[in-house]
């Protein structure tokens, strides 16, 4: 093999040794100079040639106990091309000083102005990781994040006061008495009409029982059309005891009509008779308001009240007909259980006997036999006396009353026979 003109020994040592590389690579290095003059003049090549060969031959020793870019520089010389032939020069020219192997990397794009890919940014870093990057970027995430949620609580904040904005609130008058009939035990009446028709209803707090003023609730609901129909609700309940708006399926509304001379009847000493028809048959039993006062005589009919039974459809029919016996007979075995009624035909001159003074008879018949006495009037369903209690009560009672009517008319009979006599 030709070997190449070694360089000279001051030059090598002016040179910095390279950096060895990880993987060096084959890279270009500049292209010879050539002459000429070579391809004109043969002779004087081939001694140029010999010359070289045996100067080389003298330093071998020190060629290669140099660092290896003129090697390096050859095997380009090879890569790119070129012949040992175009590597030789003339005496006079000095060899070129061979440039350190770098690495080839890859086209970075410029920074400026320009985003970058992952895969763009991972070949630029090739691997490096500037210290503290990965916390900036957490940093940066978290402070991200924390913005997002503190937008979202804002929204959130802001949704409640449009809201606010748009609610209905109006009031309704209702009596004193009814406060109770309202809320219900434990509040249960009052939470089923704020769920039913999506208000908040509010009542007084902290009032005084004996405060008999009419009391203010209000009534507070997204749109007038819950407020209207909350409003609907408290008064049906206060008037009719129920609202229809919380009652199960099948509910329906019926009445009794009734005389106004049985209504106190109907609720019973201390509403006796009212609770019980409403906790044995689970009904509504509603008592409606009359201007009618016994003893008051009136120009004009008395107008029948109109008692209302509300539950399911079996419920109400026994309901009516509990009240319908009440009404007639002032007994039902419901309300009044083992009691029954006597009917006594006395004659019109003698009612006033059985009534007694300011009706002391008919006080000493109740409270000697433990029974109530009825006198029949244009409003009654019947005509006789009616006599109700228990059975043994009611014939001791019954029997008193036939004796108080013979004692009468025989001390008539001898009135009149001494008066004729």
């Amino acid at each position: 093999k030709k070997k190449k003109k070694p360089k000279k020994k001051s030059e090598t040592e002016e040179t910095p040794a390279p950096e060895k590389p990880a993987t060096p690579e084959p890279a270009p290095v500049p292209e010879l100079e050539t002459e000429s003059a070579d391809a004109a003049d043969g002779g004087k090549k081939k001694r140029k040639r010999k010359k070289a060969k045996n100067k080389t031959t003298a330093s071998s020793g020190n060629a290669q106990a140099q660092n290896k870019p003129a090697t390096s520089a050859a095997d380009a010389s090879k890569a790119v091309g070129f012949s040992a032939d175009d590597d030789d020069d003339s005496d006079n020219e000095q060899p070129q000083q061979v440039q350190p192997v770098k690495k080839a990397t890859k086209a970075q794009p410029a920074l400026l102005n320009v985003k970058l890919t992952k895969q763009q940014q991972a070949d630029i870093d090739d691997g490096w990781v500037v210290e503290g990057v990965k916390d900036k970027k957490k940093k940066a995430a978290a402070a991200k994040k924390k913005a997002a949620a503190a937008a979202a609580a804002q929204q959130s904040q802001a949704a409640p006061t449009s809201a606010k904005s748009t609610e209905t609130k109006d009031y309704v008058t209702i009596d004193a008495k009814k406060i109770g009939i309202l809320i219900g035990p434990k509040g249960a009446t009052l939470q089923a009409l704020q769920d039913a028709t999506n208000t908040k209803i509010e009542t007084p707090q902290n009032r005084d029982r004996d405060d008999k003023s009419p009391v203010k609730v209000i009534v507070t609901g997204d749109s007038p059309m819950d407020v209207k129909k909350a409003k609907e609700a408290i008064k049906e309940l206060c008037n009719k005891g129920y609202a229809s708006i919380i009652q199960g399926e099948g509910f329906i509304e019926n009445y009794v009509s009734v005389h106004p001379q049985v209504l106190s009847e109907i609720v019973g000493p201390g509403g006796s008779v009212i609770r019980a028809i409403q906790e044995k048959l689970n009904v509504k039993v509603s008592i409606p308001s009359t201007d009618w006062k016994p003893g008051n005589s009136q120009p004009y009919p008395v107008k029948n009240a109109k008692v209302g039974v509300a539950g399911k459809k079996e419920d109400c029919v026994m309901g009516k007909a509990v009240i319908s016996s009440i009404a007639r007979y002032h007994h039902h075995e419901i309300t009044h259980p083992g009691f029954v009624h006597r009917e006594v035909d006395v004659p019109g001159h003698l009612l006033n006997y059985v009534i007694g003074i300011k009706g002391s008879e008919i006080r000493h018949i109740k409270g000697n036999y433990k029974c109530d006495v009825y006198i029949p009037n244009a409003d009654s369903f019947v005509e006789n006396v009616l006599v109700v209690g228990r059975p043994e009560n009611a014939d001791r009672a019954v029997k008193h009353i036939h004796n108080l009517m013979d004692r009468v008319s025989e001390q008539q009979e001898r009135k009149f026979d001494d008066e004729e006599y």
